[in-house]
């Protein structure tokens, strides 16, 4: 419809200049002009093609294709917030059960109300006995205590459930050796980790291990400074590149004016009216 109007523009524009020849030149320099100036703009027509859209040059911009990127990335942290507290939950219930089928105390490994989500919502007990470096404020029976070091505890006489400690302790290997020392088997370690791909194995306050944890055997590496240099500046990078609309205000580069066709009409269809 739009470019209707503008071919409509033009042929009134070169019927007027065949009824009256001497308006020629008038013709000629007002084709883009009044007359016609506000259907082209209308029709957005700038060099022969139709402008797109500003909303859609907005949204394949670099801010926003950096938010959806951002919004991933949490996502997939939430998602690995939501598998922890999944797994401590069922693999605290699975050690309450194997103490209670051996008749031997539950010991907990981590205050479970310390964690940054565990605050808002617990996901495991206290056991019978509760361990931390810090102790355990909430649980009635609590030891204030580091694992790398001999706990009060004799030989294969307890069940042990773990949660996100070994990512903390300064010797990985010492700590669980003590801990299978008190439990007797892998069998009678629960242990969860943090997942090795999420930020908060990387840039969680005090963390300087990442690894695995399966059927009660630990496979943890030290989390180098590079790369919690990396994923630091990564993730405030890609923050302020998406919020960056919001902050850094830009403008848009001005169109250059559309070139005035002229208008050749032959002198054989020049005719008067």
């Amino acid at each position: 419809m739009q470019a209707t109007a503008v071919v409509g523009c033009l042929a009134r524009q070169l019927g007027a200049s065949r009824r009256h020849p001497e308006r020629l030149g008038e013709a000629e320099n007002s084709l883009l002009g009044n007359a016609c100036a506000s259907e082209v703009r209308n029709a957005e027509v700038v060099r022969g093609r139709a402008l797109a859209p500003a909303g859609t040059l907005r949204f394949v911009q670099g801010p926003a294709i950096a938010g959806v990127v951002l919004v991933g990335v949490l996502a997939l942290e939430g998602l690995g917030a939501w598998l922890r507290f999944s797994e401590r939950s069922s693999l605290f219930a699975a050690a309450v059960a194997r103490a209670k089928a051996l008749g031997r105390p539950l010991v907990v490994i981590g205050d479970p109300d310390a964690g940054m989500h565990t605050r808002l919502a617990r996901a495991y007990g206290c056991g019978d006995v509760c361990v931390d470096l810090n102790g355990c404020p909430l649980c009635p029976v609590a030891i204030a205590a580091d694992i790398t070091k001999p706990l009060p505890f004799a030989d294969n006489s307890v069940v042990v459930f773990v949660s996100c400690v070994f990512e903390y302790v300064d010797n990985v290997e010492a700590a669980y050796a003590e801990l299978l020392r008190v439990a007797g088997s892998p069998d009678n370690l629960f242990v969860v980790a943090v997942q090795p791909w999420t930020i908060t194995a990387h840039l969680y306050p005090g963390a300087s291990w990442a690894g695995h944890a399966v059927n009660g055997r630990v496979a943890f590496a030290p989390v180098p400074t590079w790369r919690k240099v990396v994923y630091g500046a990564g993730l405030v990078g890609l923050l302020g590149y998406a919020t960056s609309p919001w902050w850094w205000p830009t403008s848009e580069p001005a169109l250059a004016p559309a070139p005035t066709p002229s208008l050749e009409v032959p002198d054989a269809q020049l005719v008067s009216g």
